[in-house]
């Protein structure tokens, strides 16, 4: 058993460095494919839900939230691009096939929608997922954190504030005879060997 691909969801919540930190420094370890998606809302749910909203409001409203996401994925594609310059990782655009078995590879892909759900479509496929450290006093990261752990059930790995250089030199399992741990091992095993 082995981490051959790791999903990475990022927005522009300034978590980014510290989940693609994360990422590749797990990724490192299996040369793994980590699929950064970027997951930005639909401009549908800038419309208040409840009130009425005259037609021209609306497509004003419509408008103005695309064009703050397209300035937003194009803004973090670039940081991405010159993340990945920096640390001579290879990004590939598009076909799944082109995926090298023997080294750390990155792939970028933008969706629309909300993280949590977005997560709950694609954490499925990988075999980790990785995710920003939820912050509670701002209301982020929680729902994505739930659908990681309740409703994907894969292997996911939190990431702290700040960016990490390599992970899993010293691991610790938190034993409490539930099958819940059992689990959590089983899929750790990598990491353990």
């Amino acid at each position: 058993m082995s981490i051959k691909s790791i999903l990475a969801p990022v927005r522009g919540d300034g978590m980014g460095d510290a989940v693609m930190s994360l990422a590749i420094a797990i990724g490192r370890i299996f040369n793994a494919h980590i699929d950064v998606v970027h997951v930005h809302a639909k401009p549908q749910d800038m419309i208040p839900f409840g009130v009425p909203v005259p037609g021209a409001l609306k497509k004003t409203i419509l408008e103005a939230a695309g064009n703050v996401a397209q300035q937003e994925e194009g803004k973090l594609r670039g940081l991405f691009d010159a993340y990945c310059n920096e640390r001579g990782v290879e990004v590939l655009d598009g076909d799944a096939a082109k995926v090298p078995l023997d080294k750390l590879s990155l792939s970028w892909r933008e969706e629309a929608g909300k993280q949590a759900v977005v997560l709950r479509r694609l954490g499925r496929l990988a075999d980790l997922v990785v995710i920003a450290r939820p912050d509670r006093k701002a209301s982020l990261g929680v729902n994505t954190l739930h659908s990681a752990l309740f409703d994907v059930r894969k292997l996911t790995a939190i990431a702290p504030p700040e960016s990490v250089n390599e992970t899993g030199r010293r691991l610790a399992i938190a034993w409490n005879g539930s099958a819940e741990i059992g689990r959590a091992v089983t899929w750790a095993l990598p990491f353990l060997a």
